[in-house]
C-alpha cells in the first residue's frame, strides 16, 4: 500500500485521538468550574437594563425559572414577559407575575408573518422597552438563574467594555433515561464551542447586547424577516466582525427531564438547521469533521482487513488501527466521570450511542431541508435564510 497513504491515515488518526482527548479528557464544560471572581460594585445610579423574555407552553420549571430571572440582585432592572395568543398555558402566568413584581408588565406579541414566532415576540417587546435602556438581555423561559446573572453578563457591556455578551448553561440530568443522557452530552458539547473565542455566538440561553449597538445594527430588521433570533444575529456580528464576549459567570441551570427520541432528533435538527442559513462557515465546518471522522474510521477497517491477510503492512498497523478504533471505548469512561459521575456506566454508554446517532442523523436531515416545524407553526426558508411562509396551525375543535 502506498507509504504516502498510510503516512496521511497515522497523522489524521493521532489528530483524531488528539482532539478526544482534549474535549473528553482535558478540556472543560463553561458550566464545570464557574469563575467566582469579583463583580465590578453596582453604581450609585445604575444604568437600566431591559429584560426580555419569551414564553411559551407550560414546562415544569417555567415557573421556578421565571422567579429566579425577576428576583435578580440588580437595581435597575426593568422585565418584559411576551406570550402570543390567548389559548397560550403561558399567558396567564405571565400576567400573574407582572402583577406580583412591580418591575414586570406582560407583552402580549401579533402573529408572526414572515419571520419567527419568538423574532415577533422580542420585537413586539422591544418596541415597549424604555427609550432610556442601556442593555437588553434577552433570555428563554425553562433555565434557573442565580441573583446576580443579569449583573454578571452585563457588566462588560455597562462598563463599556464590550458591546455583545453571552454566556450558557448547566444542564442537570432528572432522569435516568438515554435520551435525556444523549441530550446531557450534546449540550455539554455544545459547550466546549461556546467557550472558544471562535465560536462564541449569542445563544445558550440568554445573551446581552448593549442598546445602542443593538440600535446601529439595526437588529430588528434582520429579525422581522428570520426564523431564529440568536444564530441569525450570530451571522451578523460575523459578517460585521464584531466579537461576542463568553461570560463564564453568567450560567443558567438547566433541569433536564425525560423526553423522547423524537423531541431529541428534533431539538438537535434545529440546532444544526439555523446555522446552515445563517453561519454557514460553523455548518460546514461540522459536516467535514464528520465526514473527517467516519472517514478514518472506515480506513481503520480496511487497514486491519488488509493486515489481517498479510499483504504485507507494516507489522504495527493493525495494532494501531484497532487501538485507534477502541480509544472512544477508553476516553468515554473519563467523560462520563465528568460530566455525570452518578449516570450508571450501561446507561451513559446507551446516550453516547445515541448522541452520535442524533447528531449524524440530524445534520443528514438539514442537507437539503428548506423548512422546519416548531411549536406547531410551520416556516418555509429561502436559500439566503429568509422566511418565505409561516403556516399557523388551524383553530383547535
Amino acid at each position: 500500500m502506498n507509504l504516502f497513504l498510510l503516512l496521511a491515515w497515522a497523522v489524521s488518526a493521532g489528530l483524531q485521538t488528539g482532539v478526544l482527548a482534549l474535549a473528553w479528557c482535558v478540556g472543560t464544560s463553561p458550566s464545570d468550574e464557574a469563575d467566582e471572581a469579583e463583580a465590578e460594585p453596582v453604581p450609585s445610579s445604575p444604568p437600566l437594563v431591559t429584560l426580555i423574555i419569551p414564553c411559551s407552553g407550560r414546562s415544569p420549571d417555567m415557573e421556578a425559572a421565571l422567579h429566579s430571572l425577576l428576583r435578580q440582585d440588580y437595581p435597575a432592572l426593568a422585565v418584559l414577559l411576551v406570550t402570543h395568543g390567548v389559548e397560550d398555558p403561558a399567558r396567564q402566568l405571565a400576567q400573574t407575575l407582572a402583577a406580583r413584581y412591580a418591575h414586570t408588565r406582560h407583552v402580549d406579541a401579533g402573529t408572526a408573518e414572515f419571520c419567527g414566532q419568538k423574532n415577533r415576540n422580542l420585537l413586539d417587546a422591544l418596541r415597549e422597552a424604555a427609550p432610556a435602556t442601556a442593555a437588553y438581555v434577552f433570555c428563554d423561559a425553562n433555565h434557573l438563574a442565580k441573583p446576580d446573572f443579569i449583573r454578571r453578563l452585563t457588566e462588560p457591556i455597562l462598563l463599556g467594555r464590550e458591546t455583545f455578551c453571552s454566556g450558557y448553561r448547566r444542564t442537570r440530568l432528572l432522569a435516568a433515561e438515554p435520551n435525556a443522557v444523549a441530550c446531557h452530552i450534546l449540550v455539554r458539547h455544545l459547550g466546549l464551542l461556546q467557550s472558544l473565542p471562535a465560536f462564541t455566538q449569542p445563544w445558550g440561553g440568554a445573551f446581552a447586547a448593549d442598546a445602542a449597538a443593538f440600535r446601529e445594527l439595526n437588529v430588528a430588521a434582520l429579525w422581522e424577516k428570520t426564523v431564529v433570533d440568536d444564530v441569525s444575529l450570530a451571522g451578523l456580528l460575523m459578517r460585521e466582525g464584531i466579537r461576542v464576549s463568553y461570560r463564564q459567570q453568567a450560567i443558567l441551570d438547566s433541569p433536564l427531564r425525560a423526553m423522547s427520541e423524537q423531541q431529541l432528533q428534533d431539538w438537535f435538527f434545529r440546532q444544526l438547521f439555523y446555522p446552515k442559513f445563517y453561519t454557514f462557515a460553523v455548518w460546514i465546518t461540522l459536516g467535514i469533521s464528520l465526514a473527517w471522522f467516519a472517514a478514518i474510521a472506515c480506513a481503520d477497517l480496511l487497514l486491519l482487513a488488509v493486515w489481517a491477510s498479510g499483504n504485507g503492512l507494516p507489522a504495527a498497523t493493525g495494532p494501531l488501527a484497532l487501538a485507534h478504533l477502541g480509544l472512544p471505548l477508553v476516553f468515554q469512561e473519563r467523560l462520563r466521570r465528568r460530566a455525570a459521575p452518578d449516570c450508571p456506566p450501561p446507561l451513559w454508554r446507551r446516550g453516547l450511542r445515541l448522541a452520535l446517532q442524533t447528531l449524524c442523523t440530524a445534520f443528514c436531515r438539514t442537507v437539503f431541508s428548506r423548512g422546519l416545524v416548531w411549536r406547531g407553526i410551520r416556516y418555509r426558508l429561502a436559500a439566503n435564510g429568509l422566511v418565505i411562509k409561516v403556516e399557523h396551525p388551524g383553530p383547535k375543535g
